[in-house]
């Protein structure tokens, strides 16, 4: 068993790897556990200096090596960036993909933070087939779908719910259709062509 001293908001075991968990905390920082290491202690873990976010991590998620072969994992949380952690020697390296700005009129920009008014990342998945595509719900209850390769833009915005938005995911056997579910009680099922739901429920 992994016992920590920080409150915990979400975990994801790799699934090649199934010995590595990252883990997700409420005071915004990121680790990796080893389940066959046995003090208790992360092999990787963020901090202020190699970019700890500021509010709490709601979700880490897995993705496939990258180009070098290093192992990588999204986190997305309340400080309003979606980040890409990569597993590099003993240490944990990070690119902010996209930063989730709540004004619509301004494409969001990893580089430059300042002054700007962040939303608040809730949950986040990637497609099944194009894994460069994925889904970021927000406590505003906005959808984005964004590209790992266009960090600087959203492709689209869905206006999906009335309050925070729980989880999102693609459905795994028809590309172009995910479903969200909300604080405001409704789950909703989309294509991710169209600007609205095709069903609520």
């Amino acid at each position: 068993a992994v016992v920590s001293t920080q409150s915990t908001g979400s975990l994801d075991f790799h699934r090649e790897h199934p010995n590595l968990m990252a883990v997700g905390f409420y005071d915004g920082t990121v680790a990796v556990y080893n389940m066959r290491d046995r003090s208790n202690q992360p092999g990787y873990q963020s901090s202020a200096k190699n970019g700890k976010h500021t509010d709490p991590v709601w979700q880490v998620y897995w993705q496939d090596n990258d180009l070098d072969n290093q192992l990588n994992f999204f986190s997305v949380s309340s400080d309003g960036r979606v980040t890409c952690w990569r597993l590099i020697k003993n240490e944990l390296h990070h690119t902010d993909i996209i930063l989730i700005r709540l004004d619509p009129a301004v494409a969001p920009d990893p580089v430059g933070m300042g002054g700007m008014d962040l939303g608040c990342g809730t949950c986040i998945d990637f497609h099944h087939r194009a894994d460069y595509l994925f889904l970021v719900g927000t406590e505003e209850g906005k959808i984005y779908k964004c590209s790992k390769h266009y960090s600087s833009q959203y492709l689209d915005t869905y206006d999906a719910h009335h309050m925070a938005v729980y989880a999102v995911r693609w459905n795994n056997f028809h590309p172009r259709v995910f479903a969200s579910c909300s604080a405001d009680w409704t789950v909703k099922i989309w294509d991710h062509h169209y600007s609205e739901p095709m069903f609520t429920f």
